[in-house]
């Protein structure tokens, strides 16, 4: 089994989208979808996706408006993009980093063992304004993990 799986990492710098934004010309931008199928799989990470200030952690940590509109804004862009139907089968969020997994409608029965995790590595461990966020599930008999991260910058 061969299966084709994309990939898209964005840091949004705590800016929300605009009304009516249409990501699909950042899904998939140099594929020709003429001779090439529609991913089987396709995994987004989100990075700042809320202002990642003290009173922001506190406001927009529950805020899970922004997430769900990130979620249908790439949803709606893949859909749109490929012609096909595409659905968020996991997904799991940390303060502004995200993860989610869209699988191709005809492949919703082959996810299984879906598992998510999120690491904090903020300020002594506890906050979650850096840190990481994971999923993991099997595609047909093959494991997959995906992680997004947000770490600290300039540190080596």
């Amino acid at each position: 089994l061969t299966a084709t799986i994309g990939v898209l990492t964005w840091n949004l710098m705590g800016k929300q989208p605009k009304p009516n934004f249409d990501c699909s010309r950042h899904l998939l931008p140099k594929v020709k979808l003429d001779s090439n199928p529609a991913p089987d799989l396709y995994i987004v990470g989100l990075q700042e996706m809320v202002e990642l200030t003290v009173a922001g952690s506190v406001i927009c940590a529950k805020d899970r408006a922004r997430m769900e509109q990130w979620e249908q804004i790439m949803r709606l862009g893949l859909n749109k993009r490929t012609g096909q139907h595409y659905g968020c089968l996991l997904r799991k969020v940390m303060f502004g980093c995200f993860v989610m997994l869209f699988v191709r409608s005809d492949n919703f029965t082959f996810i299984k063992d879906m598992q998510t995790v999120k690491v904090m590595t903020g300020t002594k461990g506890f906050t979650a304004n850096k840190g990481s966020v994971a999923i993991n599930f099997s595609f047909h008999d093959t494991s997959f993990m995906f992680l997004n991260c947000h770490l600290p910058s300039g540190q080596t």
